[in-house]
């Protein structure tokens, strides 16, 4: 699948398994974060129908989610979170770090009811919209669905915010949205993650972990791609285990992976990985794209298994 224009950055996102026209094959989302769709860099998410085969211009996308102002980058993050709204039909939510809906650059998370329209469709159309809180937290930068936390039958979302300033300047947090808000800001969330010390990135990456520790609840996976516990921005990632109550500092977090050497950046990327082993627990991915052991900046991927936590 390739971009439309130059610049889009069509594929810097991505994200398959939900199923938007109930056809029993999963389909994709791409998004382009620089896309002109609407307006210089709103960015925008296209959603290609699978199964799919070949070169495929994304001009000839099934469905185009455009951004709503120049400079939103909507796109940078894309997810699949199931049916949130019960009515058979998957939705998506897409991120935009640079979105100001209020006039300021807070970010923001928009949750699309599946199928979206064929053809163009706007974000000033989303079902809802979850805001950052402050200016410059970039929230938005990381989304996912992790699945169904709080018990009520619907998906929720994980939005990361890595330069938020709750724990200490741009420190970062990851806010647990419930299916069923209504629009809000993230304020409102059923959960936040604060990171530990400033300039940690908390949010860089955000995924569902399954259930990594076998007790029956899901967990989750929080990336924070400048700490330096281990050293100078070697990065790292948060396991947060279920049931999720409340909201937390994330050194009271029940497992954490760090990365191996100054400059790894792990946690830039994080995944949940299934059970890879068959030995009955969930496994995670977490990306480290500035890991030098091959190269400088060859980058590297961590399969961690489950149940040692």
């Amino acid at each position: 699948m390739v971009g439309e224009l130059p610049e889009d950055r069509a594929g810097w996102a991505v994200s398959g398994g939900g199923d938007y026209d109930n056809d029993g094959r999963a389909d994709f989302l791409i998004g382009a974060y620089e896309s002109d769709g609407s307006a210089a860099a709103a960015g925008a998410v296209y959603l290609v129908y699978g199964p799919a085969s070949g070169t495929i211009d994304l001009s000839f996308a099934d469905s185009r989610i455009l951004g709503i102002a120049a400079g939103d980058w909507a796109g940078f993050s894309v997810g699949s979170v199931g049916d949130v709204n019960g009515d058979g039909d998957d939705d998506l939510v897409i991120g935009a770090p640079f979105a100001h809906p209020d006039g300021s650059y807070v970010g923001a998370a928009y949750l699309v009811y599946g199928p979206p329209d064929d053809g163009d469709m706007s974000l000033s159309d989303a079902a809802r919209v979850y805001t950052g809180i402050n200016p410059g937290d970039r929230a938005g930068f990381s989304v996912a669905g992790v699945g169904d936390i709080n018990g009520d039958g619907r998906g929720d979302i994980l939005v990361g915010a890595p330069n938020n300033d709750a724990g200490a300047e741009e420190s970062g947090a990851a806010y647990l949205v419930s299916g069923n808000a209504s629009s809000a800001t993230l304020s409102d969330s059923l959960a936040v993650f604060v990171g530990e010390n400033g300039d940690d990135h908390v949010g860089s990456a955000v995924d569902g972990a399954g259930d990594i520790n076998g007790d029956g609840n899901l967990d989750l996976l929080i990336g924070a791609d400048r700490d330096d516990y281990a050293d100078s921005d070697a990065g790292g990632a948060y396991v947060v285990m279920g049931p999720i109550v409340g909201s937390f500092d994330l050194y009271e977090a029940e497992g954490k992976v760090i990365g191996e050497a100054a400059d790894d950046h792990a946690g830039g990327s994080v995944a949940g990985a299934g059970d890879t082993d068959g030995d009955g627990f969930d496994d995670f991915v977490v990306g480290a794209p500035g890991n030098d052991f091959i190269d400088d900046n060859a980058g590297a991927a961590y399969l961690i298994y489950g149940g040692g936590f």
